[in-house]
């Protein structure tokens, strides 16, 4: 990498094999954004030289475009029986999905998995 020689002692510009590892993608992947004028990039002889600004700027426009509402993964409610009481859209009791009813065992050890046309 090299650097400037400022009081800042940021990077002016790195190498493809940094950016990836700064990125965490691939040398294909890296390829492809500099293909694509998301990163900026020059010859010099046979290395290519990335402008470190350009790989800043390029983190940022896609932390920003990925930035969603972290959501908590959302499994189905079970009633005593195994069936789902509350789910997503369009889903289905879990005996009419063929699922597995989970029945626990009043020792409170293991579960046992009984078929759901048996578990009646």
């Amino acid at each position: 990498m090299l650097v400037n020689n400022s009081e800042s002692r940021a990077p002016i510009f790195t190498s493809v094999n940094d950016t990836c590892e700064a990125l965490n993608r691939g040398r294909d992947e890296v390829y492809e954004l500099i293909r694509a004028g998301e990163i900026e990039s020059f010859l010099d002889g046979r290395r290519r030289i990335i402008v470190y600004a350009s790989v800043v700027a390029y983190a940022q426009r896609a932390a920003k475009s990925k930035a969603t509402k972290f959501e908590r993964a959302r499994h189905p409610a079970r009633g005593p029986s195994g069936t789902i009481i509350q789910s997503g859209i369009g889903a289905k009791p879990a005996a009419a999905q063929g699922d597995v009813v989970q029945q626990k065992r009043r020792s409170g050890a293991a579960k046992n998995s009984i078929p759901a046309h048996e578990a009646s």
